[in-house]
């Protein structure tokens, strides 16, 4: 996201104490917060006299729930009468830059104060203070920080909390556009369960429901350098809810450990400035984490890993340890091929899957066929591609055929599908970042 500079700070902290509470007063029973808004109407109505007063520490605790939408607000609009009217597309933006004014508003009030007091002594006899040229300067206890530093610390804030989310719905996305592929082989789509008898759509978008907050999460955590141990805590959490929602059925349990670690490698690399590719994700997972990957234990057992130690297959932790070598050499080079064809996004998205089958060892797979059911599922795929893919006149009807095959012999390549979604994250992080 493009810098910005600080003079909005300062200009929401410039308008009148009357408009303010007259917004305040007008969006505090619109937005999910009244309480915020309430308090900075208060904060304001009672200026720095005031008994009941509101400080800018309980005004930030108060806001701390609401910080993604509030960083949205503070960037889209400089003044907080700009949008001053109801609807759903204004309501929670528009509050939430009455939070900002309220902040800026305890600033400006905290820095007339110590300009006032700038006749004061210093603890070696000089006077201190805006009488000898000094910024007046604010904080919490124990802190020293200029309005100046305060308003760029909250731009970083906003920053890293807008692009957190950007990067957690970028990824929810991909993950349906996996789901509403179709036709796939052996897999769960909008039209039927494929080889799964215990999941349906439903049980697939309840689980994407639960996993809606995960993928920022683990962004946010990958701006900040965490450790693999930091994310392993978060994608624990974030199967727990997967497992509550599907009342116990694994959807997406691959997809939290592959998409995750790429939506922290996003933000890491976003983090340092650093231009988000296929290239720098994968080398950023591989250094970062790819030790700790493959030192740690496993929390529980799946099907995936005990096809890996039967088979000696490497799977989903394998293709994590070297940077996703699949993604890169495969999957991306297969998206872009039928893209540039003119296929839309389904037919390439099939197009992706079908490439990925042939090629990867998937434990899924392996787990659900043994090694005879690998075969025939890398045989037909192989058959698809050459047959023209689908660019072929009957793609649909040839996949379809492929797809009846898969579930009377009850395979389902869920590794492949897995690499899929992760191929269309990849692929919209790098088109954003170009």
């Amino acid at each position: 996201m493009q810098r910005t500079d600080t003079n909005w700070f300062h200009r929401i902290a410039s308008i009148s104490a009357k408009n303010f509470i007259a917004t305040a007063s007008h969006w505090s029973d619109r937005f999910r917060a009244p309480r915020i808004a309430r308090a900075a109407a208060r904060s304001v109505r009672e200026g720095r006299g005031g008994r009941n007063r509101v400080s800018r520490l309980r005004l930030f605790r108060l806001a701390a729930p609401h910080r993604r939408a509030l960083c949205h607000s503070l960037f889209r609009h400089r003044s907080p009468m700009a949008t001053a009217r109801p609807g759903p597309a204004h309501e929670r933006r528009h509050a939430f830059v009455i939070v900002g004014a309220a902040i800026a508003t305890e600033v400006r009030r905290r820095n007339r104060l110590a300009g006032r007091r700038s006749g004061c002594l210093a603890r070696d006899g000089s006077r201190q203070g805006l009488c000898a040229g000094q910024t007046p300067r604010i904080g919490f206890a124990g802190e020293s920080r200029s309005a100046a530093e305060e308003a760029d610390a909250l731009i970083r804030t906003s920053e890293e909390l807008a692009t957190a989310g950007t990067i957690g719905r970028i990824a929810l996305r991909a993950l349906y556009a996996e789901f509403a592929c179709a036709p796939k082989p052996g897999l769960v789509t909008p039209a039927d369960s494929g080889s799964h008898e215990d999941m349906d759509a439903d049980t697939f978008m309840r689980s994407l429901f639960s996993l809606r907050h995960y993928f920022s999460a683990v962004a946010s955590a990958g701006m900040r350098g965490a450790s693999f141990r930091e994310l392993q805590r978060l994608g624990i959490a974030a199967e727990a809810r997967m497992f509550c929602a599907t009342r116990g059925v694994n959807t997406h349990c691959g997809a939290i450990f592959t998409l995750g670690l790429i939506c922290a490698a996003t933000g890491w690399l976003h983090g340092r400035r650093i231009k988000c590719s296929a290239r720098n994700l994968g080398e950023t997972v591989r250094r970062s984490w790819g030790e700790a990957i493959l030192e740690s234990v496993p929390t529980a057992a799946s099907h995936g890993l005990e096809a890996a130690w039967r088979y000696g297959a490497g799977g989903a932790r394998a293709e994590a340890m070297l940077g996703f070598p699949t993604v890169r050499e495969v999957g991306l080079p297969a998206l872009r091929s039928a893209l540039d064809a003119g296929c839309d996004r389904n037919r390439a998205s099939v197009h992706v899957l079908f490439h990925l089958v042939g090629v990867l060892e998937d434990t899924n797979l392996l787990y659900r066929g043994k090694r005879e059911g690998l075969r025939f599922a890398r045989e037909s795929a192989a058959r698809f591609l050459a047959r023209g893919s689908v660019h072929q006149a009957n793609w649909r009807e040839e996949a379809s055929r492929i797809h009846r095959e898969f579930v009377e012999r009850d395979l389902s390549p869920g590794g492949s599908a897995d690499l899929l979604a992760a191929t269309l994250l990849v692929h919209e992080l790098e088109t954003r970042a170009a």
